[in-house]
């Protein structure tokens, strides 16, 4: 259907194997498209089956040109129902904007950002579960963005929360299956394949309902032994409920499976144990092996594609089943496995995932996406591991810090020991995924993992371990704790002269410190990063701390020692060809000289700055050179050249979609503005300001932007 238009697709992750079987939908597609133009949120429900991601993703393939800037699929992953970070973790995982380097409380505003002024659209799935929280956040950033705003929304799912259907009001489209016309171009196309006859479309219209996936599993049926029966239970049993007539038609498709290949029943089954598809790799390694066939896997995986059963995406050779086909297919969350085979499940799969979950450690941020694909199944067999742990100890895992060194601590069975080790390795696996990305059960799992090392006696995972929780508790901004946990994990790395590790623990444990305002312990702590960084040859490490020791200075108002600072850390930036961190220190150093008052001086310095700036490429770091060049033009009474560098901020600013900093330039430029005695121009800054605060739910902002424009205003009236 789409071949052609799929090669043309903007950054996406869309999973295009849904378009494989799909027919139809001309009426329902054009009516999407409009609400689109018109609505900053569609909605398609219906009931399971019916082609609701399949007609949004074709929606999202013919609409693609106009949302050239990115076209993102959000669901949950794992067992846990849809949660804000599904958004989040998409977003970095397709786009790479760096939200997830800031605060948790700033996520909703950011990813507002990446939203309200760029042609994107964000397809997210099944919310019918989703928290309270969640909603309300999806609920501001739709409100927002406004039928003004680029950035679109399409809900899809079973049913959708009504706080939310009242925002979609009329362009809301509730799918029911194909019409009879539709269903004949279906038989047409696979008539071969599955031995139909074209005089047969009236029935199986009548038995399916015009359901796509019934549609395929019916035509698996088709000429097998089980048809009679099947036209008997889902005609004559379920003649009106369509949601009954589809759980008897993949009942019946799976009985016929067990019955007649039920090595293939038993891959199906196990392979329902994946979340958010599998690789090719899994299920020879997880599954197959364990199973006695006389087909080969590829002649199983092709027969349980053609009954509907299994579904192929070529792109990345990944498998999916679709969510009705996994919730009768046995074992989704390994519940119906006894006790010991349940057990063994589990332990397989954290052994198959561990090796996935390792590579996040081996690959840098940009590459994550190749194994973030197997999140669901990560997170999924994490949870578990964690949740065993958890049924044995008389405190919540959250609470572990409070005990891990009490004297008195639970005796856990040794039955355990293997889900332990596990919790222990997937933790140090996941580190930096956890610091970068930290998804909501991070504190829960690495609390999990400091108890699973108190068990093994295990310090070097335990210091690990801390200093990771404690990066995690810095983003949260609960800044106790992660000094409580960086001074936990670093006397080990002293003792076992880790001196890398004490240099990246102490740099850490001074920055929180400074956030703490403890500016002379922060300084201490510094000086022992600093020395070890010098005495070993660390020099990237070194810049960025004698950085952080100018930064401490500046904020004790010792701009000459902060200049100092920064001059040394711009010299060993050269001295190791860092031009990264050369442009910074021109910047930094500039800040410290405005000031000083030196604002001629500290111009200069801005200057080298975006020389340095454009060299490396560095946008965001232009964009803030350019607001301080403004600002220090300014100081000096260059109203002009002030105007002229807020300018080119502003035009970057908008180009990254920073636009609550776009609004703080845009006052700015405002008073710039009626210096010059432009008033008209004065009013335009602090009304597009304004609207820009208003946007993003900053009133108290906008209301202070109101009262100049209101002062602009009775001035005019003053001078007339």
């Amino acid at each position: 259907m789409a071949s052609k238009q799929t090669q043309k697709l903007p950054i996406h992750n869309l999973g295009l194997y849904r378009l494989n079987n799909f027919v139809g939908r001309r009426p329902e597609l054009a009516m999407l498209k409009n609400w689109l133009n018109e609505y900053p949120v569609v909605a398609v429900t219906g009931p399971s089956g019916v082609g609701k991601s399949a007609l949004a993703t074709a929606l999202a393939v013919d609409n693609a040109a106009r949302f050239d800037e990115g076209v993102l699929w959000i669901s949950a992953t794992g067992e846990a129902d849809f949660d804000f970070y599904d958004i989040v973790r998409d977003i970095e995982d397709v786009l790479a904007t760096g939200i997830t380097n800031q605060p948790v409380q700033l996520w909703p505003v950011l990813v507002l950002q990446q939203l309200y002024g760029f042609n994107r659209l964000l397809i997210i799935d099944e919310l019918s579960d989703a928290a309270p929280d969640t909603i309300d956040k999806i609920f501001d950033m739709i409100t927002q963005i406004g039928p003004g705003g680029h950035g679109r929304f399409i809900l899809v799912g079973r049913n959708i929360p009504q706080r939310l259907l009242e925002l979609v009001g009329e362009a809301w489209l509730l799918l029911e299956g194909l019409g009879v016309a539709d269903v004949a171009k279906w038989v047409q196309r696979y008539q071969y394949e599955y031995a139909l006859d074209p005089l047969s479309v009236e029935m199986l219209h009548q038995i399916t309902g015009g359901h796509p996936l019934a549609l395929q599993i019916v035509a698996g049926l088709w000429r097998s032994a089980d048809r009679s029966q099947l036209i008997d239970l889902a005609s004559v049993q379920y003649p009106d409920d369509w949601e009954a007539r589809l759980t008897a038609i993949v009942t019946a498709a799976l009985v016929f499976l067990n019955r007649t290949y039920p090595d293939m029943g038993q891959l199906l089954t196990q392979c329902g144990q994946s979340s958010g598809g599998l690789s090719a790799e899994a299920i020879a390694e997880l599954y197959w092996n364990n199973i006695e066939s006389n087909f080969t896997l590829d002649e199983a995986v092709k027969e349980l594609q053609r009954r509907g059963l299994l579904m192929y995406q070529p792109e990345d050779d990944r498998y999916f089943i679709h969510p009705m086909i996994r919730r009768y297919s046995g074992v989704v969350g390994y519940v119906d496995f006894g006790s010991i085979s349940r057990r063994q499940h589990i332990l397989a799969h954290a052994r198959y995932y561990l090796k996935v979950a390792r590579q996040f450690n081996r690959l840098p941020p940009e590459q994550w996406p190749t194994v973030d694909v197997d999140w669901g199944n990560i997170r999924k067999v994490l949870n578990y591991l964690v949740e065993m742990a958890q049924q044995h100890l008389e405190f919540p895992l959250e609470q572990a810090f409070n005990f891990i060194d009490a004297e008195q601590f639970p005796q856990l069975p040794a039955h355990l020991d293997n889900a332990l080790i596990f919790i222990r390795d997937y933790a140090l696996a996941l580190s930096n995924y956890l610091v970068w990305r930290h998804p909501p059960e991070g504190r829960r799992w690495l609390s999990a993992a400091l108890i699973a090392c108190r068990v093994l006696r295990d310090r070097a995972a335990s210091a690990r371990v801390s200093v990771t929780l404690a990066a995690l508790a810095y983003f949260h901004q609960n800044y106790q704790m992660a000094r409580a946990l960086y001074r936990r994990g670093l006397p080990y790395f002293r003792e076992v002269g880790d001196h890398v590790q004490v240099v990246q623990v102490a740099k850490n444990l001074g920055t929180v410190l400074r956030v703490m305002d403890q500016l002379d312990e922060a300084l201490q702590t510094y000086a022992e990063a600093l020395s070890l960084a010098v005495a070993h040859h660390l020099t990237r490490e070194q810049a960025i701390i004698q950085t952080l020791v100018g930064s401490v200075y500046y904020q004790q108002q010792d701009y000459k020692a902060a200049i100092d600072w920064h001059h040394k850390a711009l010299m060993t930036a050269k001295d190791n060809r860092q031009p990264d961190w050369q442009a910074a220190q021109y910047n930094n150093i500039g800040l410290a000289l405005e000031a000083d008052g030196n604002y001629q001086q500290a111009i200069e310095y801005y200057q080298k700055a975006v020389q340095a700036h454009r060299r490396v490429q560095n946008k965001k770091g232009l964009s803030t050179t350019y607001g301080n060049l403004g600002a220090a033009f300014y100081q000096t009474g260059q109203p002009e050249q002030a105007l002229e560098w807020y300018t080119r901020d502003m035009k970057a600013r908008e180009e990254l979609g920073n636009w609550l900093d776009l609004a703080a330039i845009l006052h700015n430029m405002g008073h710039v503005a009626l210096e010059l005695d432009d008033l008209e121009a004065g009013t335009a800054c602090f009304t597009r300001s304004r609207d820009l605060y208003r946007q993003f739910g900053q009133a108290e902002l906008a209301e202070e932007e109101q009262i100049l424009i209101d002062t602009i205003k009775n001035r005019r009236v003053f001078l007339e």
